[in-house]
């Protein structure tokens, strides 16, 4: 008897937990996580748009993206993004400050296996030319 009740307790719990639905994830994908602005001019307009998609089968929420300094400004919208469909999160670099830049943006997601998914901007803005 001993023996019998946790053979059958073992025996209930796994039924139990069988019959339970499984749940999934979202996941948050990106084709590219690094954009290259390659050479621009001083005060030009740079902006890039990264389009994120979600390859899981439960709604991703993006809840904040975060930049690494002020000249970066990224924009996400938090609107569920539902399994297999996209949304855009659109990124503004001031190309005042001559030189090579590298920037991150960090996206802050429902995602369980990469909660934070660090996206990259770079490029050289060149000098304004002096007439």
């Amino acid at each position: 008897m001993n023996k019998f009740l946790p053979t059958l307790f073992l025996a209930l719990m796994s039924t139990v937990m069988m019959s339970q639905p499984v749940l999934g994830e979202p996941n948050l994908s990106v084709e590219q996580d690094t954009y290259d602005f390659g050479q621009v001019d001083q005060f030009e307009h740079t902006e890039c748009v990264i389009v994120v998609t979600n390859t899981g089968d439960q709604p991703l929420i993006i809840s904040k993206c975060q930049k690494s300094c002020g000249c970066t400004i990224p924009q996400c919208d938090p609107t569920p993004i539902e399994p297999g469909q996209t949304s855009e999160i659109t990124i503004k670099y001031d190309s005042g400050r001559v030189g090579p830049f590298n920037k991150s943006i960090t996206v802050h997601s429902n995602d369980p296996d990469e909660p934070k998914k660090v996206l990259r901007i770079k490029g050289e803005v060149l000098a304004q030319k002096k007439d």
